[in-house]
């Protein structure tokens, strides 16, 4: 079945109706067997793609030799091509890890700021309390020292401090 069609497409690019130039094939021959080849199971449909087929044929048409234009320069480094695309895919994805560890960065980082936030709101407000406490405490030993010395009673070492330290 499909021999078949092979020969009848084979047979359509040599259809004696067609004119050929000196003893060669037509422009339209060469184009048709160069799309049977492209559009089959060979070699050389594994080597193209479709803008390589397109320009090839035009080519042919405008009478430029068959590779000349961007396909002599595709066949030559179609593997450095695809190494570099290998490259610049492998650079991609290294870029996109670093900043998504960049962006993980940032949030523990936001994250730490805040905590270190807490602990200064934390200490600012430790000292603060225990500032009202040591007043009051003040307050309270003062009281006591009025009572004693009210009462002839001896005062202490830190009571002495305090007296000294208020003057």
């Amino acid at each position: 079945m499909e021999s078949e069609k092979i020969k009848i497409k084979l047979a359509k690019v040599f259809d004696p109706k067609l004119e050929y130039e000196g003893s060669g094939l037509s422009k339209e021959q060469e184009i048709t067997i160069l799309e049977f080849l492209y559009e089959n199971d060979t070699y050389f449909a594994e080597s193209l793609n479709n803008s390589d087929m397109m320009l090839i044929a035009k080519n042919i048409k405008d009478d430029f030799p068959i590779f000349s234009g961007n396909l002599s320069i595709f066949f030559e480094y179609k593997k450095e091509i695809e190494a570099l695309k290998s490259h610049v895919k492998e650079a991609e994805n290294e870029i996109k890890n670093i900043l998504e560890e960049r962006q993980v960065f940032k949030e523990k980082n936001e994250e730490l700021n805040q905590a270190v936030e807490s602990l200064q709101e934390i200490e600012s407000n430790y000292y603060d309390l225990t500032k009202d406490q040591q007043e009051k405490i003040n307050s309270i030993t003062k009281e006591i020292i009025k009572l004693k010395l009210k009462n002839g009673e001896e005062l202490l070492q830190e009571e002495k401090e305090l007296l000294i330290n208020s003057l």
